[in-house]
């Protein structure tokens, strides 16, 4: 994933189940994650969102969306996560890779 330091940025979400039915996601709570190191605490992390309010949970759809504030001060190439937590407390890292923040041109 590529984004550029200082800018917003966000991801929608649709969760499916195995024949691609969407799932009811109410009272589901969705992190997204970035760190410099995976093994450093939550604490420590440079991102850390949890959407509980979702765009249509009935329909499975959500929205993750990150402010400029928090982009700003990163520059280089982070881990990052997604993952739910049911209504049911069963917790599911469903996406995992690198996240490559660049400078860009435009610093106002």
């Amino acid at each position: 994933m590529l984004v550029y330091r200082g800018d917003d940025f966000s991801m929608s979400l649709v969760f499916k189940d195995i024949n691609q039915d969407r799932i009811d996601i109410t009272d589901w709570k969705i992190s997204f994650t970035v760190k410099d190191k995976t093994y450093k605490s939550d604490a420590d992390a440079k991102i850390l969102i949890d959407v509980t309010t979702h765009t249509d949970p009935v329909q499975g759809e959500t929205a993750i969306t990150v402010p400029h504030a928090l982009t700003d001060p990163l520059e280089g190439v982070y881990q990052y996560d997604l993952q739910y937590t049911t209504n049911t407390d069963v917790i599911r890292t469903f996406a995992r890779g690198q996240i490559d923040f660049i400078d860009d041109v435009s610093r106002r």
